[in-house]
């Protein structure tokens, strides 16, 4: 600062003093200080931040006093110095909608010298319902209807009439709380179907939310609906615009309930019906708990086998966030009737996965089938404390950026593959909170599953009810010849990886990394850290029923029941490769093979993986013929990229099955590599770093004929 500014600012300072007085008795506030940067007073928005605060003065000792409460959301430092002064002071980030406003006293032995005063801008208006349609739909018969409501403001409610229609007598507001409103509707009975809205303002505010109203009209009663087949009511949905189809015919369906609440494989928040047209109707509740704990005289109604008699006239199509077609806001007052017919057969008996998209919220029967991976239970979970299911949903809600989130949707859903006897493949969808997830190890041999089939992460997944639609038996014959094998494995004092098949008789098989040094020379992965980073590692994936339920989630500890991975490190230009960097590809596990010289089939390779935060997010496989060691000039071609998960957020290796070329099929010397496909770490949030790692948890070749 120059010294013309300073005499400036020593002559102002003194100019207040002496307007002030500087008295000892002084109590009330003057401006003995001057802000750099303005008046003292400051501006930050509702996302937070920090900003820096300098003033000038010659007052002494001064602190700055923090008013009760605001130390919550707004912290300063330092609170004290001497003369001249700089602070930094950082706000939190701001939900409501409303702003917030601080005053700092800068307090001297003469009294309040100055003030900073802070605005945190409030953050943008926000409400949202607890209905898909944001629409209440009322049945004539006058059923109270509650809405949830979540909202960043203080609100009021009021209705207003449809245009050109006189004041609304025919629902009025029941009780209100800040989290929810209930409405009261009059009986319909006989007469049209009437409409509304109801307005939320914003308390202290200008901005509101209108929500439409509909009740039913009241000659359409269920004594007089048609009955219609599923099949029919869904040949008859047409989307709008909006994505919604109301409809407007007094219809009625009658079905079976196939879903099933209590072994919580399914969603909660959801009831499947299914008719004898083979198909099914997914019903998204509106109120989960009138199904969940319905009263004493609907006790056992929504259990899986009940026969219902659904009213469905006034209700409203529209597809959920995974694409599904579901009818919305289901309340249980439309439910009118449970029969007692038994459900007989219901499942649609498929050879294939080839159309399975055609039966999406249809319970299906495929047989044959088989698991593609045969170790553990329906979930293996790396169940160690740090990977408790309450830290991962920390994470998922602090740390886990938004670009993984829109790569991995859910981790609450562990996927198995299925393969039929073609050699597609499917998901099949198990909850963490499945109550039967450990009761059995997964079945080895092929035969008949069951599922209700449902479109996630857009494709055709398949979600058992119970362990009882799996009529796999626990040994037999497979569909698919395994050719090679190694995983998952055991023996950690092993300097290379071991393979079950595919590396014996005539048979040579084997998996090295793409880095070599004088600790280990490409003739296989050690057991242990070395300078290239490559080494098996411990993990708790596949284990057995039997484990899981003895040691009583304490398994970790025990070396005996651990399986291993193969581990690496150092994925993009790395030194001492094998492989060419020039075409932008990073380095790999390299699998060396001569199974394959005999095969005639088609050939599917199978593997499940993760990675560590900095480690690669994005991969390929590729492959050569070749028997060089060094495979800098090899040409290889690409086959299919996949991604891999971080094992902080995703607990668990991600399974994958890829078909490969049949220009594989009989080749002598067949080279397979596992490649960082680009410099995107696993996080999705910056690049691959030299500590992070892949692994590999099984590697498999099969051949379908």
């Amino acid at each position: 600062m120059k010294w013309s500014d300073i005499l400036r600012l020593t002559v102002f300072a003194g100019a207040v003093a002496l307007a002030a007085g500087c008295s000892d008795d002084k109590t009330e506030y003057s401006t003995e200080v001057a802000f750099r940067d303005g008046d003292g007073t400051y501006v930050l928005p509702a996302a937070g931040g920090a900003h820096d605060v300098t003033f000038y003065s010659q007052c002494g000792h001064w602190e700055i006093a923090v008013p009760e409460g605001v130390g919550e959301w707004l912290d300063v430092w330092p609170l004290f110095g001497d003369d001249n002064g700089k602070t930094t002071f950082k706000v939190a980030r701001l939900e409501r909608a409303y702003d917030r406003t601080a005053t700092l006293d800068i307090v001297t032995e003469r009294g309040v010298v100055g003030q900073i005063r802070v605005r945190q801008q409030g953050a943008a208006p926000e409400m949202r319902f607890d209905l898909l349609s944001n629409h209440i739909r009322a049945d004539y018969q006058g059923t109270p209807v509650v809405v949830n409501v979540t909202a960043n403001f203080d609100w009021e409610a009021d209705i207003r009439p449809a245009a050109g229609e006189g004041p609304v007598t025919w629902l009025t507001l029941g009780e209100t709380t800040p989290t929810s409103q209930q409405f009261l509707f009059a009986d319909n009975t006989g007469q049209p179907k009437r409409e509304c809205t109801v307005r939320f303002r914003m308390t202290g505010g200008t901005h509101y939310v209108d929500l439409p109203v509909t009740q039913r009209a009241g000659d359409n009663v269920y004594e007089r609906a048609e009955h219609i087949t599923v099949a029919e009511l869904l040949d008859k949905v047409s989307l709008d615009g909006s994505g919604a189809w109301e409809i407007e015919d007094n219809y009625a369906v009658d079905g079976w309930v196939i879903s099933d609440f209590r072994h919580k494989n399914l969603p909660d928040s959801v009831l499947w019906v299914q008719d004898g047209s083979g198909r099914g109707l997914k019903l998204l509740l509106k109120d989960k708990q009138d199904f969940l704990d319905p009263p004493a005289d609907r006790a056992g109604w929504y259990d899986c086998g009940s026969h219902l008699s659904l009213h469905v006239c006034g209700l409203e199509f529209r597809r959920d966030a995974e694409g599904n077609l579901a009818i919305c806001d289901f309340p249980a007052s439309v439910v009118m009737a449970r029969g007692e017919e038994p459900a007989s057969r219901l499942a649609v008996a498929r050879p294939d996965f080839s159309d399975l998209d055609k039966w999406v919220n249809t319970l299906v029967a495929v047989d044959p089938v088989e698991f593609v991976f045969t170790y553990g239970c329906y979930t293996n979970y790396w169940e160690v404390a740090a990977q408790s299911i309450d830290k991962v949903e920390e994470l998922w809600k602090n740390d886990v950026p938004a670009a993984y989130k829109a790569t991995y949707t859910d981790f609450h859903l562990y996927p198995q593959l299925l393969r039929d006897r073609t050699g597609r493949i499917a998901k099949a969808l198990f909850s963490c909170d499945f109550t039967q997830a450990l009761s059995k190890n997964v079945p080895a041999g092929r035969g008949a599953l069951r599922g209700i089939v449902t479109m996630f992460g857009g494709e055709p997944v398949i979600q058992l009810r119970d362990s009882d639609d799996d009529k796999l038996p626990a040994t037999g014959d497979r569909t698919a010849t395994t050719l090679v094998k190694g995983g998952p494995w055991r023996d950690v004092t092993r300097t290379e990886a071991a393979f079950e098949a595919g590396n014996d008789g005539g048979d040579r098989t084997q998996i090295v990394f793409s880095l070599r040094n004088s600790v280990w020379e490409n003739d296989g992965i050690a057991p242990q850290s070395s300078v290239d980073g490559t080494k098996i590692t411990s993990g708790m994936y596949w284990l057995s029923a039997a484990i899981r339920y003895d040691h009583a989630k304490k398994y970790a500890a025990s070396d005996e029941n651990r399986y291993l991975s193969l581990n690496a490190m150092n994925w993009w230009n790395g030194t001492g490769s094998v492989l060419s960097n020039v075409h932008d590809s990073g380095e790999g596990f390299i699998l060396r093979t001569n199974a394959l010289r005999n095969a005639t089939g088609d050939l599917w390779l199978s593997f499940s993986t993760t990675s560590s935060l900095g480690g690669p997010g994005e991969l390929k496989i590729q492959w050569a013929e070749s028997d060089a060691e060094d495979l800098t000039g090899v040409a290889f071609a690409d086959v299919a990229t996949y991604d891999a998960p971080v094992l902080d957020y995703t607990p668990y290796l991600m399974p994958y099955s890829v078909r490969l070329p049949d220009a594989m099929k009989g080749k002598e010397n067949v080279v397979i590599l596992f490649r960082c496909a680009s410099k995107v770490n696993a996080k999705r949030g910056g690049e691959v770093v030299a500590t992070g790692t892949n692994r590999l948890g099984s590697i498999e070749i099969v051949e379908i004929k």
